[in-house]
């Protein structure tokens, strides 16, 4: 089995742009991250964190079990990122729930 690439990438937070990579955009393609899930340990065993940005508070919190801690933006980027979310500028922030189609549960 090989082993795990523990390289940190940079990766921006804010104003991702992908304008170079696609064509016709109806809205400019620039993202800002929201989320990350972070992975440290082997191939084989490990443990998850996350990190998220709460628009609320305007402030971004990491999730390491039952413990939500406040965090400054710079400990978001690390090489401990594993997978990262972004949110296209333009859209909303939250999702009317109402107006989502509800399927039945069997």
């Amino acid at each position: 089995m090989g082993s795990k690439n523990e390289s940190y990438i940079e990766f921006p937070i804010k104003r991702l742009d992908l304008s170079s990579h696609v064509k016709n955009a109806s809205v400019a393609p620039i993202y800002d991250l929201y989320a990350v899930i972070n992975h440290s340990g082997t191939l084989t065993n490990g443990h998850y964190t996350s990190f998220a940005f709460n628009p609320c508070t305007n402030a971004w919190y990491l999730f390491n079990d039952s413990t939500v801690t406040k965090v400054d933006e710079s400990a978001v980027c690390s090489e401990l990122a594993y997978v990262l979310f972004y949110k296209q500028r333009g859209t909303p922030n939250n999702a009317d729930f109402n107006k989502i189609k509800r399927v039945p549960s069997t």
